[in-house]
């Protein structure tokens, strides 16, 4: 069988071509396969791309798609301002739970309207600190910002906090 010349430039190296496909013109390295399919996706958006309608529904299905991702990856689904129905993890609801108590404590009052209040206020006070700079240096912030380090098992350490609170 004949010998050919890889087609990539920065490869030149000789190959034989496939049984099935005596036309082949990259080698089978991996540098090569995505260089080729490289300039197939360039010859082909160039060649539809004259064409407006293809284009516009192009870029529609590649917004769908983007919004699609975003939406996955969200915790809430996509949803926007915690519409009913968003469903939160087990971890998060532990911890919502775990604040409630502490403020219902500290508020001695176990009305939800306050409590939600009270709650709104802390969380107001911690944005404040935060972007004061103050909370990002101290040892509260370390706590929270450094990773988590696997027991002896294998598993996260367990404690109040476990992994999927820390950032």
């Amino acid at each position: 069988m004949r010998q050919g010349i890889c087609a990539n430039p920065n490869c030149k190296s000789v190959f034989t071509p496939g049984r099935r496909h005596p036309n082949q013109q990259y080698c089978s390295r991996a540098e090569c396969r995505r260089y080729a399919g490289s300039l197939r996706g360039r010859r082909y958006y160039a060649r539809r791309c004259s064409d407006k309608a293809w284009y516009r529904r192009m870029l529609d299905r590649k917004r769908e798609e983007r919004r699609r991702r975003v939406c996955s990856a969200s915790p809430d689904g996509g949803r926007r301002g915690g519409a009913a129905g968003a469903v939160a993890s087990p971890d998060a609801v532990v911890i919502l739970q775990l604040l409630a108590g502490m403020v219902a404590m500290l508020t001695g009052s176990r009305d939800a309207s306050e409590v939600s209040g009270a709650v709104s206020r802390c969380l107001g006070f911690g944005r404040e600190l935060f972007d004061a700079g103050d909370m990002r240096k101290s040892s509260f912030s370390k706590l929270f910002l450094t990773p988590v380090r696997a027991g002896r098992d294998g598993a996260p350490n367990a404690g109040p906090l476990s992994t999927s609170f820390r950032r």
